[in-house]
């Protein structure tokens, strides 16, 4: 997966995520977009 963000998106996981929103394809239920808010704040209380 570095390989990926670094070849594709200079490195930026931002760059990724955007990316993947903006492509709308197979738009995200409200349980997913809660999963992924819930793993966002995990990993910000982790210091990541």
């Amino acid at each position: 997966m570095r390989h990926v963000l670094s070849t594709f998106f200079g490195g930026s996981v931002e760059g990724a995520v955007a990316t993947l929103l903006k492509l709308g394809e197979g738009d995200l239920t409200p349980v997913e977009r809660e999963r992924i808010k819930a793993m966002i704040d995990e990993a910000a209380e982790e210091g990541r």
